[in-house]
């Protein structure tokens, strides 16, 4: 049997994305998040945040300018699908590089919303090609390499 560790959420988490084994790439939501509450102060608002799952402890917390939607790991980047993808660094929340041609919903939250559709997106095996349902056709994007 696999034993199963909780954390209290305190707060709100817009978006996450499992990065690796061990690390969570987040993005806070209206509220702070804090998984530990007698801990540090936690994610704040629009932050995006890096969480060692072994260490219980924030790795990286960054603002960032406009909401990321649904996320995809890429080992320390994440790929931001709202409005168009965009990828970003997870330790530092800059943008790297984007695709506005790559039109995607307007939808700021990974979960709970219905009447906004969810992107439909794929990360290649290797990280290096990005496809993304479009209404017409599947858009695919070769990402810059990966450091």
């Amino acid at each position: 049997m696999t034993a199963v560790r909780t954390t209290p959420v305190r707060g709100g988490v817009k978006s996450l994305a499992w990065d690796g084994n061990d690390l969570v790439d987040l993005v806070g939501g209206g509220r702070r998040w804090a998984p530990d509450p007698d801990g540090d102060e936690g994610l704040g608002p629009l932050h995006l945040g890096v969480w060692s799952v072994p260490e219980r402890r924030w790795l990286h917390r960054s603002p960032l300018e406009r909401p990321t939607g649904t996320l995809l790991a890429r080992g320390g980047q994440v790929l931001a699908l709202y409005g168009h993808p965009r990828l970003l660094d997870a330790a530092t929340g800059a943008v790297l590089a984007e695709w506005p041609e790559a039109e995607l919903p307007e939808k700021d939250l990974c979960f709970g919303v219905t009447h906004v559709p969810s992107p439909v997106a794929a990360l290649s095996p290797d990280g290096t090609r990005l496809a993304v349902a479009r209404p017409d056709a599947v858009a695919v994007i070769d990402l810059p390499p990966h450091p």
